[in-house]
């Protein structure tokens, strides 16, 4: 689309089509094994933290919890 001729419109269908009949239906999936392994550890990463984040909460709200309790025992 950017390397295009100037004046000559091109459409991602008419990319597809060039890539379909150039490198055959595997061209379509060129790069996708590198960037699964570039993301796939950066959402392991990212689920660990919000698991970790979530834990740390729950504690929190536990810990509140059991002030609330004892504070009303010795009310």
């Amino acid at each position: 689309m950017m390397t295009a001729t100037h004046g000559r419109t091109v459409s991602m269908s008419m990319v597809a089509f060039s890539i379909i009949h150039h490198e055959g239906p595997i061209g379509l999936f060129k790069g996708a094994v590198p960037r699964f392994f570039w993301i796939t550890p950066l959402g392991a990463m990212n689920f660990a933290g919000d698991e970790l984040a979530r834990k740390a909460m729950d504690k929190n709200d536990d810990m509140a919890a059991g002030d609330q309790i004892s504070q009303k025992k010795l009310a």
